[in-house]
């Protein structure tokens, strides 16, 4: 015989409406990333980069820590990759060179810049080692003194620099 009975319920439905939209925000966001005509990527670091180092001592840092965290297609088939899931993963060196002087030019700059670049137009060697001009937008993560991420995005403007100096 059941003498007592009691219940308590709980309405999650603001979580979940919550949920959903995060879901579908992302998925948004996703699907922009992968079908936008630019290179888009994000940088990770292992372990935070302190930004109080000496220039060449945080590029050096960048260089054993930081990888390729995510991209779409287009920076993977510029870097000779042919999926983005290949290139996560990929140190900093197979994008840029550390032993190319325009990589250390470009690394300099964003630290220079306070860790943005903005419409920097670099020279990059792609898998077929073609030169490209690359357009490029780039904002670090620096948080309690320390880089922990970027982010970047890139437009090939190699035909238009060739146009260009083929009008001189």
């Amino acid at each position: 015989r059941l003498v007592e009975y009691q219940s308590v319920g709980r309405d999650i439905t603001e979580r979940r409406q919550a949920e959903e939209a995060l879901r579908a925000s992302e998925e948004r966001y996703r699907a922009f990333v992968a079908q936008s005509s630019e290179g888009i990527w994000r940088f990770e670091t292992e372990e935070p980069v302190a930004i109080d180092l000496p220039e060449l001592e945080q590029i050096t840092r960048l260089y054993e820590v930081a990888y390729t965290a995510e991209c779409n297609a287009v920076f993977a088939r510029t870097f000779g990759f042919e999926t983005p899931d290949q290139a996560v993963g990929a140190r900093i060196d197979t994008i840029l060179p550390g032993e190319d002087p325009k990589s250390l030019d470009i690394a300099l700059a964003w630290i220079r810049s306070d860790y943005r670049l903005t419409d920097e137009e670099i020279t990059v060697t792609d898998n077929e080692g073609q030169e490209l001009t690359l357009l490029i937008n780039m904002a670090g993560v620096v948080e309690g003194g320390c880089v922990h991420r970027a982010w970047g995005i890139f437009r090939d403007v190699t035909e238009r620099r060739r146009a260009a100096q083929a009008l001189l």
